[in-house]
């Protein structure tokens, strides 16, 4: 007994040197853009203003590697049950009882926990290192529950800890053999040459949005105030939502948007595919410049990972008993929902003492922005084959069609991204990458 008293009371004093030496990596807030120059330079097309070019921050690139592994460390323990309460008792009360009553509220609670302990509060770390095991734990568990796990990845735990584990990262099994492919060095090349590009894109993108505020046009919709709502307050004057600077505004965002999803995940499948050698799966497949219909977009083309989990965690399950519009429906009120909840995580990493900064998040814009475009789509599954969606398809050029389809997004796309640019959400990334900024 006094073997166990005193093992226990040692593993409770590594867990605090643990919880403290993480406290001291997560200190610096990362919440100014302090950085100096490393170089400068003149304007190149004349004018008297002078540049300089910032590097990135070391400190947030540490903190989100951090971040990143206390995830995937939680996701695989949380894994274990998960495998043998719900994928091995699929069908029975129990793995209801487990996946409703404690796995999904548990996944649920960890961003808030991780933010708590740590006290982090750069919100591109919360986004992006922290709030995906809420998602994917949550997704996971429905398509576990109602048997829509891959078969691939539900043979064995070792198996289904490393689908779980990497959250939105998907390593590439071969369908025949169910075997790992294998990475290769020209693989590895090539999402190198791809990271490279997305990540000086967003450099540039953020170096110009910043200089103007992220709205380098002007729009008769502009940021709401902290008091306002944007789907009420603008909704009723149609044409301030196809105005061309509004329009225009809108897809720099949802470029940036891109390029940062992008770039974000191809650095994580890098990491994966090198650490493990096996070959992992693409995040995106050019929805901005190739999507051919509005299903394309979001089924094939847009956070592919993520709509794979929403396909098998929440459409299948509800098209088993309902319409394929209702469970269309059902697939983008459930992301809605998802946003909203990440909009409540950032809201609990602002301090209600820093008299620097207030912000009320506005509920009900991000179910609103996916509403839309679950009826997009409703309308596409109904009218898609008619004689003239037909005819553009097949005369009219690829670019056109894209950028049609993207009009069926950007009138509203302020509805999801003015909450993350009012909280700080874009300028906390900044830190990232490198930056040119008027000196």
């Amino acid at each position: 007994m006094r073997f166990l008293i005193t093992n226990k009371s040692l593993l409770i004093k590594k867990f605090k040197m643990i919880v403290k030496l993480l406290k001291n990596i997560f200190h610096d807030k990362l919440l100014q853009d302090d950085r100096q120059p490393i170089i400068t330079f003149d304007n190149p097309f004349g004018g008297n203003n002078s540049y300089g070019l910032l590097a990135p921050s070391s400190a947030i690139w540490i903190q989100f590697a951090v971040a990143m592994l206390i995830q995937v460390l939680i996701s695989i323990i949380l894994a274990i049950p998960m495998y043998h309460l719900i994928i091995k008792k699929r069908g029975t009360m129990t793995s209801l009882l487990v996946g409703f009553g404690g796995l999904i509220p548990l996944t649920l609670y960890v961003p808030l926990f991780f933010i708590e302990t740590f006290d982090v509060q750069n919100l591109a770390i919360i986004m992006g290192g922290v709030c995906g095991i809420a998602i994917n734990g949550t997704l996971c568990c429905l398509e576990a529950m109602y048997g829509f796990t891959p078969p691939s990845v539900g043979i064995s735990l070792g198996r289904y800890c490393s689908y779980f584990g990497l959250t939105f990262t998907e390593l590439e099994i071969d369908p025949v053999t169910t075997h790992y492919v294998r990475n290769t060095l020209q693989s590895t090349l090539r999402k190198l040459k791809e990271f490279t590009v997305s990540y000086l894109l967003t450099g540039l993108l953020l170096s110009f949005l910043v200089q103007c505020s992220f709205f380098p046009f002007n729009s008769p919709i502009p940021v709401r105030e902290s008091s306002t709502t944007d789907v009420v307050e603008n909704i009723s004057n149609i044409l301030n939502h196809i105005h061309p600077g509004h329009i225009m505004n809108n897809l720099f965002l949802a470029a940036l948007t891109s390029v940062v999803l992008y770039f974000g995940a191809t650095a994580q499948n890098i990491v994966v595919s090198v650490v493990t050698g096996i070959e992992t799966k693409e995040i995106a497949d050019h929805p901005l410049s190739k999507s051919q219909s509005p299903s394309d977009f979001w089924s094939r083309r847009w956070n592919i990972s993520v709509g794979g989990h929403l396909k098998r965690g929440i459409f299948k399950p509800v098209r088993t008993y309902y319409s394929k519009a209702i469970a269309a429906i059902a697939t983008f009120l459930v992301s809605g929902l998802f946003h909203e909840y990440i909009i409540f995580i950032l809201a609990c990493a602002r301090k209600e003492d820093d008299e620097t900064f207030f912000w009320t998040p506005n509920y009900g814009n991000q179910m609103s922005f996916f509403a839309w475009n679950g009826a997009v789509l409703i309308f596409e599954s109904l009218y898609g084959s008619a004689w003239i969606f037909q005819w553009m398809k097949h005369r009219l050029p690829q670019p056109i069609i894209t950028s049609l389809i993207l009009l069926t997004v950007l009138p509203i796309a302020h509805w999801f991204t003015h909450e993350y640019l009012i909280v700080g959400v874009y300028k906390d990334f900044i830190l990232f990458v490198p930056l040119i900024v008027q000196l």
